[in-house]
């Protein structure tokens, strides 16, 4: 036996190329996009009908969009940092008089 002859890979392409060419059935099918249930949109519709419950209809008014306001400034930011820098100049000058005393 030859290493082509043991090769589990090729033993099987051949066995399945031999099984799809036995078979006579006609192609299955084209692949639809409808529901996992099976029905398609028609099917949907005929029951609709048979109910009386009427198509869904797409709103015709516009969603109100809430007005703009301006944005916030940043309130403190600069008064914060101006306190910052009086702070420590101020402990700065403590420092430098205690250290002339």
């Amino acid at each position: 036996m030859g290493r082509a002859e043991r090769d589990p890979e090729r033993l099987l392409s051949e066995a399945l190329r031999a099984q799809a060419n036995q078979t006579h059935e006609p192609p299955a099918q084209r692949a639809s996009y409808g529901l996992l249930s099976g029905a398609d949109a028609n099917t949907i519709a005929e029951v609709r009908a048979e109910v009386g419950v009427p198509e869904p209809v797409a709103p015709t008014r516009a969603v109100p969009t809430p007005e703009r306001t301006a944005p916030r400034r940043a309130s403190g930011g600069g008064w914060l940092l101006l306190g910052a820098l009086l702070l420590g100049l101020a402990a700065g000058a403590a420092v430098a008089l205690a250290t002339l005393l």
